[in-house]
């Protein structure tokens, strides 16, 4: 479109800004063009000057200088750009600039135009032969007049103002490097349009949480069951006086659209939670009908529950072991009603989440099975719970239409302004292209509804048309550990910022237990891991976050027993003397010659010692041994290692 419009420091201008900065200079000189199609476009500064902008009022070709109105630029020289107009043009009371962070969308950037008042001289410079910056010989540096920016504009370092946000972002790294937990910070970020937000993390919660309820905020985990059907819209069947019908339901991304486009946010108390017996008896029903049922720990580990009893208890297993655990009834209910979203569970470390509510259970098998409860429960909520339609009222229920025909009908687009987040915990979890389905390109900055090249689909189930707003923000979670994460396709890692979340000792504000020096055995564990297999399977410093000044070598022993070990052993899976290595000299596994059992001497059985987890000296061991040993020997391709 810009194509025959722009000359060569036009082109320049724009380069030096981002993707959605450029698309929105686009917007504005259309919709100045239809305004005013009489105006001249031209070009001053260019390569080699100091600055470089777009003007808009009367020039003609035997002229060397403009009288111009509007003038597209760089504000305080660096950004963002933004559209300002001419002191002599405008009423004295008029907004001097738009910024392009207070209009990212077409319909804002009219709206402003609408209200805007000219002066006759202004209107009368508008004036000229329709020129464009391509129909002028080149600049070559031409500076005009100086810029008329705002008193005081004078350009400032781009540290000190807050940074963009980007649309789509995912937060990927290790187990236990704080992602899930992250994200109630970056989408206070997001909203409030900050650079940090204010307050501690309590605080920050308190907010997050008053988001979520007010709708402003959702929260998603993907697994490999999740479909379009859930995320966009889906048929579903339900009963209508004892008759079967089908009808289609909207998925979370496409609720958050509409809301995000017109919607006033409806507080999510309206809806009534699901009671834990309903969902817990539904839940039984779906795992009886398919035993083996597959569950996940916190480490991406495979349980299965291999049977349930009369009691309803489920008989758990890791996959490839025979020894049973026991997940009652009672117990995950307290631990439902102490964790009653997925985000909350996600807050804590596996250990301190199920010890802190049941006490000494085998908190890996009941993490597994509440986080799956959970799962259930979300993503069959509409039919554990009566579908919205039937809580509001008929006047709400009219708006809603009235909403939904306004978003996916003809109506010209006009969003609500405010600024929406989803988070997608888990994102490489589910199959990304089945999920996303056509909308991959919809999310695209570019693509967003009232962007410059915005673009629209038609809905499979419904036909409704439908495209994403750009005031909806998504936040995905990625493990690195997880296998799954090569099957994260080019098309989706090129529409998302990926930001990197490592372990990091040093947030870890108890540094000693009982002797034990936990930022340096970290440190040594990890350098190790790296060395032996890579750095995307490192330990994460936050299963170590829950220690304080009264934690015992007991509290330690528990991590490494429930967090540290399993990790260690799915990673190196059976190959203990590598496990050996990371550990140091601490002794925790144990090698026995096979000659004492009555074979040949051709290898070595391996034995967990966890009774030396209770003294400082085995931990101790890990870290005293990498400051005076030298590095452990090279190690064949991690991969191979890894799946045993």
């Amino acid at each position: 479109m810009l194509n025959d419009y722009l000359n060569r420091d036009a082109r320049l201008f724009l380069e030096r800004m981002p993707e959605a900065q450029r698309e929105w200079v686009g917007l504005v000189i259309a919709e100045l063009r239809k305004r005013y199609p009489a105006a001249d476009h031209w070009t001053t500064g260019g390569e080699g000057s100091k600055y470089t902008d777009i003007r808009i009022g009367g020039k003609p070709k035997k002229l060397t200088k403009g009288k111009p109105v509007f003038y597209i630029q760089l504000h305080r020289g660096r950004g963002p750009v933004s559209l300002f107009v001419n002191p002599s043009a405008r009423r004295s009371d008029a907004e001097a600039r738009l910024l392009f962070d207070q209009a990212p969308i077409l319909q804002e950037v009219k709206e402003w135009l609408d209200g805007y008042e000219l002066t006759d001289r202004g209107y009368t410079k508008l004036e000229g032969d329709g020129l464009r910056p391509a129909d002028y010989p080149e600049s070559a540096g031409e500076d005009e007049d100086a810029s008329p920016d705002d008193e005081g504009d004078a350009p400032v370092s781009q540290d000190d103002e807050a940074p963009a946000q980007a649309l789509n972002r995912i937060l990927y790294g290790p187990p236990g490097t704080g992602k899930t937990y992250r994200t109630v910070s970056e989408a206070l970020r997001i909203i409030e349009d900050t650079a940090e937000p204010d307050g501690d993390y309590a605080a920050q919660k308190k907010r997050f949480d008053a988001l979520r309820r007010e709708g402003r905020i959702a929260f998603v985990t993907f697994h490999q069951s999740f479909s379009y059907e859930d995320f966009i819209e889906g048929i579903r069947a339900d009963t209508l006086k004892g008759q079967l019908c089908y009808s289609v339901r909207d998925g979370v991304f496409k609720q958050m659209a509409i809301s995000a486009m017109y919607r006033t946010p409806v507080p999510l108390e309206r809806q009534a939670e699901p009671d834990f017996d309903d969902v817990f008896e539904a839940f039984l029903e779906k795992v009886g009908s398919e035993l083996p049922y597959r569950l996940q720990s916190a480490s991406g580990g495979e349980l299965l529950v291999q049977s349930i009893n009369d009691a309803d208890t489920l008989r758990v297993t890791h996959a490839g072991r025979t020894a049973v655990y026991g997940v009652t009834r009672n117990r995950l209910k307290a631990l439902y009603e102490a964790y009653p979203t997925q985000a909350a569970l996600a807050l804590k470390s596996t250990v301190n989440a199920i010890t802190e509510v049941i006490g000494g259970a085998n908190s890996t098998v009941y993490w597994g099975a509440l986080k799956r409860l959970l799962q259930f429960r979300d993503d069959s909520r509409q039919e554990l719970t009566p579908a919205p339609e039937e809580n509001l009222s008929p006047v709400e229920l009219t708006e809603y239409e009235q909403i939904k025909r306004r978003v996916l009908g003809d109506d010209t687009l006009a969003p609500n302004g405010k600024r929406y987040v989803l988070i997608i915990d888990e994102i490489n979890r589910g199959n990304m292209s089945r999920v996303f389905g056509e909308l991959i390109t919809l999310i695209e900055p570019a693509k967003r509804a009232g962007r410059f090249e915005t673009a629209e689909v038609q809905l499979p189930y419904s036909g409704e048309r439908f495209s994403v707003p750009s005031n909806l923000y998504l936040i995905g979670t990625m493990n690195t550990a997880d296998r799954s994460l090569a099957v994260v396709d080019t098309a989706l890692r090129r529409r998302f910022d990926f930001i990197e979340m490592m372990p990091d000792p040093d947030a870890l504000k108890q540094d000693d237990v009982q002797g034990v020096k936990i930022k340096l055995m970290l440190r040594a564990i990890n350098l190790r891991i790296e060395h032996l297999y890579d750095r995307e399977h490192t330990i994460g410093h936050s299963f170590f976050m829950g220690l304080t000044a009264r934690s015992t070598l007991g509290d330690l022993a528990l991590i490494f027993k429930n967090n540290v070990l399993p990790l260690l052993e799915e990673y190196f899976f059976e190959d203990w003397e590598k496990i050996d290595k990371i550990l140091g000299k601490s002794r925790i596994y144990e090698s026995q010659s096979t000659t004492t059992l009555g074979f040949a001497p051709t290898g070595k059985t391996w034995r967990r010692r966890l009774e030396r987890l209770d003294k400082a000296a085995t931990y101790q061991a890990i870290y005293e041994q990498a400051a005076a040993d030298p590095e452990p020997e090279t190690a064949p391709a991690a991969a191979d290692d890894a799946d045993g």
